[in-house]
């Protein structure tokens, strides 16, 4: 339901598959939609295997994750987002919470598969910052919402418009506070959760 309208940092893409690969949409960004399509079956391989082009197969393969900051934005091979927590380009949600919640925002619909989410065709960053027991630092999800805002400064062809944080716990942090300013300074909502103690 998600694998389609996960963002894909096309400043990342190394330049020498990048040139070869076919924007179907023709909406002037390379996107999961386009990756799926038999125009572009010569230049991603189904690494992991699951029947589909997805941000598995883009870190598996050794095509698309090159070693190199090609957007020299200081996360290497940040193709699908990153993992402030490991410290790693792999945001894979090993708690689930993430993926619930993302699930309500973007899950395709019509699919007659799992969900359908509210927004079926928006593009969603895995942003990761907790470990899979929900544990982790207010200093990681800073630089979480640092790093969207700076996409959405590099961008010419996403709309980088809004971050979800089902998060909680702990006190006021000044270092969230000052990177939701940053955000709101450049147009980015910082949707937050309203817990669950009623």
């Amino acid at each position: 339901d998600l694998y389609l309208n996960i963002w894909l940092n096309n400043a990342e893409i190394p330049l020498s598959i990048k040139a070869s690969l076919v924007d179907v949409d023709g909406d002037g960004n390379i996107t999961f939609r386009d990756l799926n399509n038999s125009a572009n079956s010569a230049y991603v391989r189904d690494v992991n295997a699951n029947g589909r082009i997805d941000g598995g197969d883009l870190l598996a393969g050794s095509r698309c994750e090159d070693g190199i900051d090609t957007d020299g934005n200081s996360y290497r091979d940040d193709l699908i987002g990153w993992d402030f927590h490991n410290n790693d380009n792999d945001p894979y949600d090993d708690d689930g919470h993430g993926t619930h919640v993302a699930g309500t925002i973007a899950a395709t619909g019509g699919n007659g598969t799992g969900v359908a989410g509210v927004a079926w065709s928006t593009l969603l960053v895995p942003l990761k910052f907790l470990d899979a027991n929900g544990s982790g630092y207010t200093s990681n999800a800073a630089k979480a919402v640092d790093y969207f805002t700076a996409a959405k400064s590099r961008s010419t062809t996403v709309d980088f418009v809004a971050t979800n944080n089902s998060w909680g716990g702990g006190g006021y942090s000044s270092t969230v506070y000052d990177a939701i300013v940053r955000a709101a300074r450049a147009d980015i909502l910082f949707v937050a959760a309203a817990g669950n103690g009623g």
